[in-house]
C-alpha cells in the first residue's frame, strides 16, 4: 500500500520512467537486503518481512507507471494493449511461480542453502531493469 500511496503522490511530479527507476531503486534495494540479511542472521518473522515490504512498495509503484508506458505506446489500441499486458502479466507469473515452486521444493530439500530465495528475489529485480529498458527505449521511437 506505501507503493501504491507513493505512486499516487508522486503521479504529477515526475515521469513515469523516473518513477519505475525510483521504484527498481526501492526493490534493489530491499532484495540487497534481504540477501544480506540471510546470509548473515538467522530468520525471524521481522528480518524476513521487513525487507519484503521495501520490495513490494517499489513494485507497486513501478506498476502503474509502467502499465501507462505500455498504454501510450499504442494510443490508438488502448483495450488490445491492455488486454495483452494483462495476459503477460499472469502467464508469466504462472510460468515463474511454477518455475520456482519447483526450485524452492529443490532448495528446501537442502537445508544449507537457506538464502536461496533472497537471491532469486535479487535476480529477479535485476531482470525487471532490461525490460524497463526495453519499453522507454521503444516510447522513444517515431
Amino acid at each position: 500500500m506505501a507503493g501504491t500511496f507513493l505512486s499516487g503522490r508522486l503521479a504529477g511530479r515526475l515521469s513515469h520512467a523516473h518513477a519505475v527507476d525510483l521504484a527498481y531503486g526501492l526493490m534493489l534495494t530491499g532484495a540487497l537486503i534481504n540477501l544480506a540479511l540471510a546470509t548473515g542472521i538467522e530468520p525471524n518473522a521481522f528480518w524476513v518481512i521487513a525487507p519484503l515490504v521495501l520490495y513490494a512498495s517499489g513494485m507497486s509503484l513501478a506498476m502503474p507507471n509502467l502499465s501507462l508506458m505500455a498504454l501510450d505506446l499504442f494510443p490508438a489500441h488502448r483495450g488490445l494493449t491492455s488486454a495483452l499486458l494483462g495476459f503477460l502479466q499472469t502467464g508469466s507469473n504462472a510460468l515463474v511461480a511454477g518455475l520456482l515452486a519447483t526450485v524452492a521444493g529443490a532448495a528446501a530439500a537442502d537445508p544449507g542453502r537457506r538464502h536461496a530465495g533472497a537471491q532469486r528475489q535479487l535476480v529477479s529485480c535485476c531482470g525487471g531493469w532490461p525490460a524497463a529498458a526495453l519499453v522507454a527505449a521503444s516510447a522513444a521511437l517515431p
